[in-house]
């Protein structure tokens, strides 16, 4: 195995069209171009020799090219679908221009040993015995748009992406099915942003004001605006661009957040069962699929089941030119045979014709990513469910790749299994692991299996909001760290499967360091070190060249924070709270989920941690007293009553310290959180999640601590204006507090 320059010049394009060994139609696009000069240049790799030699008799034809091959019949094929077919010397890969290119991969992988496994690494196997086979194939990939979305830093390059057949991201646009303007999800706000007059229909809130952010779905008039506004995004971006460069899907999906939808009395009324807006939705985007497909009749419009609309709905099944996002595969919930959701999908399927799948890859338990896996097993009965069912688009979202068990593995499987469902797993894995792990590979497969077992053992995990955290006890890591440890000494000459080796140990390292007052941390000096330098290599070095120039900087300096709390822990309990039953320590990586850590996260000595969450610094509030603070349930609001917290002005220290309050007591569900600051919607969200206990939701009492500072908070003070909470402790009481 080796490493091979993944850089191709035009030189060797116009040599392959010259010698004619490699055959391009002459409307070829540069799609197919590229795929073709890749053949040539992995064929000699492998044999040894070049394609073009006047002795080699090999000729290879490519898309269109294929007429030119007298013992070929061209076919009329799917989209997508490639042709394989061989005969004596000459080699056909053809089909429409996506399935031509996926073909080329296909053969070089399937006929000639070829594996593309990662960003820095790939098999080419050397054989100078080669010989073209008699081949006679016909593949159409499962899914017809695959893409797993890693956010920021993107590790995976344009060139592996096309390697590994994924629809997003490369470098064709006639291959990257990417959404039409204005983008690709949560489109509601962008639609209604250049409505300026007054009688625009704009949503209502709650209260009867007037929403500017969303739609009135029950309004003809949002109907035929949208619409209009589709058409005109849809012209601007076809203009003067070749239809197979047309891009055919159009978001039309509500903001993001638990409530999204106009509370008019018209969009209420058409309200399902516990509030659902899948009908709401179902009829509001008919009507605009209606106007825009007399017009463009080939524009999919695509929008969510998600939220609000996730129920399926009672009454309303959808037009056939618009695709169903179904937002509900998670570790926690999955798309999978008998799961409940499952079961909500296939009443989804009685309503809908065409389906796309967003899946959450990562789990969201807070800012720490624990040791995890999608089992193999379990990726593929997914995405066999979702052939099963016509799903045409999977996306994962595949977020923090240098802080996850397995990322390359679960990526190379995932897109290989979006192609091909019943494909190999066991072959797929042995092949990845031994070129990826070297030497390690046997000892990194248990490690996989061990970890897959332990996931698997959790049972219906769906109903458990603290799945996490069950398995990681002091047994599993002492022997995690004894293989991880074995592999970095069978790798110790060879420095890029110890990387691999080494960034297996991120989450590991990273709960241990968290967890010091649960888990044994040997040599935590050395951990910590570890921790920190392979953290380093790995976003130092990461092919992301636009984000390290944004992005590297700030992040070293986090990491440098993360290692001195690392070093700080475990951090002693306060005396007042020490023998608290079910007591729930939290720091600011469990404050926030959704990556609130980036906007609110300051480095604070006061705090025990190093760092604390204050107001964000991008936006400008109107800091006055007294304090407020609320304990608010986002989606279990109708179960359990806000509990509220006021700090009067002449209450405040003036000390500008960190002191501790109590909030008030509530039901630890999943969505429970503290939100303190000036307003109902500027102020810090706390996140409480990692203080639930699992199916059954104790109630607890919430403490936090606190520092104000500032003239608004304090007279005299010379500070500038700040809230800052560096520690939340929840604990149950010895009486259930109401």
């Amino acid at each position: 195995m080796k490493k091979i320059s993944l850089l191709f010049g035009c030189g060797l394009l116009s040599l392959a069209v010259s010698a004619g060994t490699v055959k391009f139609a002459p409307d070829a696009s540069d799609a197919e171009k590229h795929a073709g000069s890749e053949f040539a240049v992995y064929y000699k790799k492998i044999t040894g020799k070049s394609i073009y030699d006047k002795k080699n008799p090999l000729t290879v034809y490519i898309g269109k090219a294929a007429r030119d091959a007298k013992w070929f019949t061209p076919k009329q094929g799917k989209t997508e679908q490639w042709f394989i077919e061989s005969n004596g010397n000459e080699l056909v890969i053809t089909g429409d221009i996506r399935g031509t290119v996926w073909g080329v991969y296909e053969f070089l992988e399937k006929y000639m040993g070829c594996a593309f496994l990662a960003p820095d690494t790939e098999i080419v196997p050397s054989n100078p015995d080669w010989k073209l086979p008699q081949i006679k194939e016909t593949f159409t990939p499962a899914i017809f748009r695959r893409a797993l979305d890693m956010a920021q830093p993107r590790i995976y390059h344009q060139q592996i992406l096309l390697h590994l057949k994924s629809s997003i991201r490369t470098r064709y646009p006639e291959l990257w099915l990417h959404h039409g303007s204005p983008h690709g999800s949560h489109t509601a706000a962008a639609y209604v942003k250049p409505w300026k007059d007054k009688n625009a229909p704009f949503a209502r809130r709650a209260s009867g004001a007037v929403w500017e952010s969303t739609y009135c779905s029950s309004s003809p008039e949002a109907v035929k605006r949208i619409a209009a506004q589709m058409c005109e995004y849809i012209e601007k971006d076809r203009k003067n661009v070749p239809p197979e460069k047309w891009r055919i899907i159009y978001d039309l999906s509500q903001n993001d957040g638990d409530d999204a939808f106009c509370h008019c009395p018209e969009c209420t009324r058409k309200r399902g069962k516990n509030g659902s807006c899948s009908d709401l939705n179902n009829e509001f985007v008919n009507q605009v699929a209606e106007i825009v497909g007399k017009k463009y009749p080939d524009v999919l419009i695509q929008t969510f089941a998600y939220s609000q609309t996730l129920a399926a709905p009672e009454k309303v099944k959808v037009n056939p030119n618009v695709i169903i996002r179904f937002c509900n595969s998670t570790l926690l919930n999955p798309l999978r045979p008998g799961t409940p959701a499952a079961e909500n999908f296939k009443k989804w399927h009685a309503m809908a014709q065409k389906f796309a799948l967003w899946g959450y890859w990562k789990v969201y338990t807070g800012t720490v990513v624990t040791p995890y896996v999608i089992p193999r097993s379990s990726m593929q009965r997914e995405l066999r469910f979702c052939r099963d069912y016509n799903v045409m688009f999977y996306y994962g979202e595949n977020e923090m790749p240098y802080h996850r068990s397995f990322y390359t593995f679960q990526f190379y499987l995932g897109m290989h299994l979006m192609v091909d469902p019943d494909a190999d797993v066991e072959k797929l894995t042995d092949t990845f692991f031994n070129g990826y792990f070297g030497k390690a590979a046997p000892v990194m497969k248990k490690y996989l299996e061990f970890l897959e077992k332990k996931i698997l053992g959790l049972g219906d995990i769906s109903k458990n909001a603290k799945f996490s955290n069950q398995y990681l006890d002091q047994a599993f890591f002492d022997q995690v760290n004894a293989w991880l440890d074995e592999a970095e000494k069978l790798t110790a000459n060879d420095k890029r499967s110890n990387l691999h080796v080494r960034w297996e140990r991120v989450p590991v390292d990273q709960t241990q360091l968290l967890n010091q007052d649960k888990i044994r941390v040997k040599d935590k000096q050395k951990t910590i070190r570890r921790y920190r330098e392979t953290l380093t290599e790995l976003y130092s070095t990461t092919s992301d060249s636009g984000w390290k120039k944004r992005g590297l900087k700030g992040f070293l300096t986090g990491l440098a924070n993360d290692c001195d709390m690392f070093e700080r822990m475990p951090f002693p309990i306060p005396e007042q709270f020490k023998d608290k039953k079910g007591l729930s320590d939290l720091h600011w990586p469990d404050f926030h989920p959704w990556g609130g850590a980036t906007r609110c996260r300051v480095s604070d000595p006061d705090a025990a941690s190093g760092s604390a969450f204050e107001l964000r610094r991008d936006r400008k509030y109107t800091h006055k007293a007294p304090f407020a603070a609320i304990l608010v349930h986002a989606y279990h609001r109708k179960d359990f009553s806000d509990v509220t917290f006021m700090l009067p002005k002449a209450k405040i220290p003036k000390d500008e310290k960190y002191h501790w309050y109590r909030i008030g007591a509530t039901t630890m569900a999943p969505d429970v959180r503290v939100h303190c600051g000036p307003g109902t919607w500027d102020g810090i969200d706390i996140h409480l999640s990692k203080a639930v206990s699992g199916i059954v939701w104790p109630v607890k009492e919430v403490w936090i601590s606190l520092k104000l500072t500032g003239p608004a908070y304090v007279d005299g003070s010379t500070k500038p204006n700040g809230i800052f909470v560096e520690r939340v402790i929840a604990f149950e009481p010895e009486q259930q507090a109401k």
